[in-house]
C-alpha cells in the first residue's frame, strides 16, 4: 500500500463527512431556490434570469445527488479496514494457526476442568 493510499484510507471518514455536509448545504440552498424558481415562471423575471436560475437548479440538484450518493457509498475508515484487513487475516496461515492453537488450549483447559468437577462429584458421593 502506497503512502497516498494509506492517507486516503485514514481520511475516508472525513471525506464521507464532507460529502454529507455538502449535500446538506445544497439541500438547504435548493429549499430556498425552489420558491424563487416558481416565482420566476409566474412572470416576475426576464428570460436570462430564468435561464440562469434553472441552470443553477440543475447543477445544484446534480451535485446534491452526487454528494448524497457519495456519502452513502464511501465506506468509513472502520468499514474499509474491515474490507481490506479481514480477507488478509482469513488467508494468513499464521493467524489460522493461532486460532487452532487457542482452540487446542481452551479444549485442554475445558477437559481439565471437567475432570476436576467430576472428581469432586465422586468425592461428595463417596462421603
Amino acid at each position: 500500500m502506497t503512502a497516498f493510499e494509506m492517507y486516503v484510507f485514514v481520511k475516508l471518514t472525513t471525506i464521507q463527512n464532507m460529502c454529507i455536509a455538502f449535500a446538506f448545504i445544497l439541500g438547504i440552498a435548493l429549499i430556498f431556490i425552489i420558491p424563487y424558481t416558481i416565482s420566476i415562471y409566474d412572470g416576475d423575471a426576464d428570460d436570462n434570469t430564468a435561464k440562469a436560475v434553472m441552470r443553477f437548479m440543475k447543477t445544484a440538484i446534480a451535485l446534491f445527488v452526487f454528494f448524497l450518493l457519495s456519502a452513502v457509498f464511501i465506506p468509513s475508515t472502520k468499514e474499509m479496514a474491515a474490507i481490506y484487513i479481514f480477507p488478509k487475516m482469513a488467508s494468513n496461515e499464521q493467524v489460522q494457526q493461532i486460532g487452532k492453537d487457542s482452540l487446542d488450549i481452551l479444549t485442554g483447559y475445558a477437559e481439565k476442568w471437567k475432570q476436576e468437577i467430576l472428581s469432586e462429584i465422586d468425592k461428595t458421593k463417596q462421603q
